[in-house]
Order: C-alpha cells, then structure tokens, then sequence
C-alpha cells in the first residue's frame, strides 16, 4: 500500500468540503510516507490480528497501514468530515478491508468484546478519558491489545512558552491555558468540557487502566517501544518538555 501525491490530489478534487484547517491537516498527516507509520506499528506488534479498531483515526494516517499488516480495522472519528475523507482515502486505494464510522470513543456503537485490538493515537485527552478507557475494556476481547499514545505536562507547557505550530486560525498558547483549566476542573471534580484536552499524567493513565481491568506491558516515550526482536520507528514528538513529561505511550492487554 502506497498513497502517493495523486491520491491525495484525487481526493481533494473531489473533496471540495475540506477547507480551511482541515484540507491543511490532511496534506501535514499524509506527507509522511505509510511505510514509516508501518514500521511503527510493526515494533508495537500491531500485526496479524483480526480485528482492529482504530479509535479517533482522524485522516487515517494510521488506519490504512493497520488495514494492510490486519485482517479487517475499524476506523471512528468525532469529525464526519474526517471520516468522508478517509473513506474517499480508501476507495481511491480500493482498501477492502476498512470500514469507518463516526463516533466519540466514549461511547462506542459496537457490540462487548468486538475486537482483537484497538489504537488510539493523540485522541483519548479530547475526552473523558474515563470513559473511553472503560469503552475500551468492553470492546476488547479477554487478552487483546491497547495501545495509546497520549500528551503529559510537558508537551502543553512546550506550546504555552514556543508558541508551537501557531496558525493564524490556531493558538497554541491559548489551547494549553485551556487544557491546564479544563484538567484543574477535570480532576477536581469530574466536569469535562467536551472536546476540552485534559492533561494525562502517565502514572494517573496507569491506574486508571489497571482500576478498568487492564495489564500495563509498557508506558515509554512516544515512538520508543518495541516488542522483542523489533527496532522502534521514528518518533514525531519527545519524550520530554521543559523538564517535564511530554508525548508517551502505553501498551496494555486486556485482563483474563
């Protein structure tokens, strides 16, 4: 599977919807090449599986290499604009293995122990990640893999000081005053602003998994795991901010 810059130019000739930070977001995940989010997935031990959910996919950057190393992915995104693009991703690349739907991932339209694994890459802060951990253990099978790549202090104290990506229709700095309120009122009562980020402190994602009946394999910095025998893929966020933990991910396994 290869997308290359005539698929995209053939979707978004036809995809005259996509405007604004939308069609900008979709060309910046596509530039980089599925061979390098394939070799990602294969130091996860994504492969072989099947079936995969990938939760919160947005363009489907990942959904399209989960669907070649798997037998059948599930893609879901909040944004029916993402899903309408992804699914034109799709049938341009005739993948008949992938199907999409639009849905949060806090609660999910799929049936108890649906699936063999899910991934759920730089999405589950949006939402009450409670919630969509809980969503999570339902939807897996007794022993299926999670992994989840998530945003620690540091990557929201990286935008607040740089200004990181600023766009004159984004504020980084306004979106990590933002996140620092929402988390202040998240874990202080509960209350979660829907589509708020909530900054997740990787000891607090934790036991939050194993309280929800998971087996915690491996919590490191973003892009570093590996299963045995594999070399990690390269790694688009660090580890690290201003002295404070940055971008991570957790690998988990389903209790029982």
């Amino acid at each position: 599977m290869n997308v290359t810059a005539a698929d995209l130019q053939a979707v978004l000739a036809r995809a005259s919807w996509l405007t604004g930070d939308d069609r900008d977001f979709f060309l910046r995940v596509w530039a980089t090449g599925p061979e390098i989010y394939r070799a990602r997935l294969d130091a996860l031990g994504l492969e072989g599986f099947g079936n995969v959910l990938d939760a919160g996919c947005g363009f489907g950057q990942w959904s399209l290499p989960l669907a070649a190393a798997n037998r059948h992915v599930t893609a879901v995104d909040v944004s029916d604009i993402r899903i309408r693009a992804l699914a034109d991703v799709a049938e341009q690349l005739e993948i008949g293995n992938l199907t999409t739907a639009v849905s949060s991932i806090e609660a999910l339209p799929f049936d108890d122990a649906s699936f063999d694994a899910i991934f759920s890459y730089s999405v589950i802060y949006f939402t009450d990640f409670r919630k969509s951990i809980a969503e999570f253990q339902r939807l897996l099978r007794p022993g299926g893999r999670l992994y989840i790549c998530t945003n620690g202090l540091g990557w929201y104290l990286h935008n607040l000081l740089t200004g990181h990506n600023g766009s004159a229709t984004f504020d980084p700095r306004a979106m990590a005053i933002a996140a620092l309120e929402n988390s202040l009122a998240y874990y202080a009562s509960g209350r979660h602003s829907p589509g708020g980020q909530i900054v997740m402190p990787s000891e607090v994602l934790r036991q939050t998994l194993e309280q929800a009946g998971f087996i915690v394999d491996a919590i490191a910095p973003e892009g570093t795991f590996a299963v045995e025998g594999a070399q990690p893929g390269a790694s688009f966020y660090k580890g690290d901010y201003h002295g404070a933990e940055g971008v991570y991910e957790v690998v988990a396994r389903k209790a029982g």
